[in-house]
């Protein structure tokens, strides 16, 4: 039996503040740490303000590896709708240039901004469904995450 929303949520939600990401770059950590990283990032920006708050903030330079991570958790549905909201904002956006994501984001008609909004309606039902998926896919390589002992043994208990 797996674990229920409020255990996987809470124990990723531990696992983002026990990581600094603000503060390196993807490569810095482990493939898996990497996935996790991208969705995180992407849910905690999403949560609060839909793809545009995503594609604006400091997480917006995380956008060219979203699409991937999606799909590595086995999330296609969720990749396929995120490919959408990115190509609304063009494929000319240097996502990890802030001054060039935030003029072309901040630059975007309204009926860009539109449908961006529309793709964060549909993607905002399937949040709950991300969120388990990323927790099955670090759970399958619980040896490429570097964690206190406890992380997956507290688990267990639940």
């Amino acid at each position: 039996m797996g674990a229920d929303f409020a255990t996987y949520a809470t124990k990723l939600s531990q696992l983002g503040v026990e990581r600094d990401f603000f503060a390196a770059e993807l490569e810095d950590f482990s493939p898996a740490d990497q996935v996790f990283l991208s969705v995180w990032t992407f849910y905690m920006e999403f949560y609060n303000g839909g793809f545009f708050q995503y594609f604006a903030n400091s997480s917006g330079r995380l956008v060219p590896s979203l699409e991937n991570s999606l799909r590595a958790i086995g999330f296609d549905k969720g990749a396929s709708i995120a490919e959408e909201a990115i190509g609304e904002v063009g494929s000319d956006v240097m996502w990890e240039d802030e001054g060039d994501r935030m003029s072309k984001v901040y630059g975007l008609p309204s009926e860009v901004r539109k449908r961006l909004s529309d793709l964060s309606g549909r993607f905002n039902s399937h949040l709950d469904e991300m969120m388990k998926k990323l927790f099955d896919f670090l759970t399958e390589r619980r040896d490429q995450i570097d964690v206190p002992a406890d992380f997956w043994t507290e688990l267990a208990k639940q």
